[in-house]
């Protein structure tokens, strides 16, 4: 993908390029049911998910448009060029990558999925394909920061179990998390240390999708462009 003047006009929202990876997040200026496959009809047919909240990991085998889309809240890849999806309005979306080879990674950590171990299976599957954990990068995008996010004491419990990071309250004193800040430390546990997040928040930022903000069909779209050329 090009990073030329044209490119940017055509797709204002992309947001992030590097490593021979463009990840585009189309929000609310693309119209609320964008045609995905439409606006990027240049790059290879979409890798998608249905979305479970769990840890269960789909490696793309076959890069052709399937109308058998797999229950996963990870996709990997080894393959390049080819072009993955993962969707949220308050989940943490997270994109991983090899710097030194094509194998990656897109990931939906809602608390569910963060507490079951999505982060460390996408890693996991990452390495089996390839990856090494010296030379993953990550990418850590909007999701609800902790002061909109309140939720039960039960709740709270699962998720600081598997990292204190996400500890929080609201200003006026509820059990909160912070499950972005939770999948950043266990990204670093796992030995990751380059780390890029968007610290945008989705309920209070009127472009971005929210589910606590009101917003039950749309969502945030991830769209992750891999062109990795030796």
């Amino acid at each position: 993908m090009t990073d030329d003047v044209t490119a940017k006009i055509v797709r204002p929202w992309e947001v992030f390029s590097q490593d021979q990876r463009t990840i585009f997040c189309v929000d609310r200026t693309a119209g609320d049911d964008p045609n995905l496959d439409a606006l990027f009809a240049d790059l290879p047919p979409i890798q998608r998910m249905n979305q479970v909240h769990g840890c269960g990991v789909h490696e793309v085998s076959d890069l052709g448009a399937s109308s058998q889309i797999p229950d996963a809240d990870a996709i990997v890849s080894a393959q390049s060029p080819v072009t993955l999806l993962v969707r949220t309005a308050d989940c943490v979306p997270v994109v991983l990558w090899d710097r030194h080879r094509a194998v990656t990674a897109v990931v939906h950590a809602g608390w569910r999925g963060f507490v079951a171990g999505v982060i460390p299976a996408a890693v996991t599957a990452m390495t089996t394909a390839g990856a090494s954990v010296s030379t993953i990068s990550a990418w850590v995008g909007p999701s609800i920061c902790s002061q909109c996010y309140e939720v039960g004491l039960d709740v709270q419990r699962q998720i600081v179990a598997v990292s204190a990071a996400a500890l929080a309250q609201t200003t006026d004193g509820q059990p909160a998390a912070d499950v972005g800040a939770g999948v950043e430390n266990q990204l670093r546990v796992l030995g990751i240390t380059e780390i890029g997040r968007d610290m945008r928040c989705t309920k209070e930022t009127a472009s971005l999708y929210s589910a606590r903000g009101g917003d039950n069909v749309q969502r945030l779209q991830f769209v992750v462009s891999v062109d990795v050329r030796d």
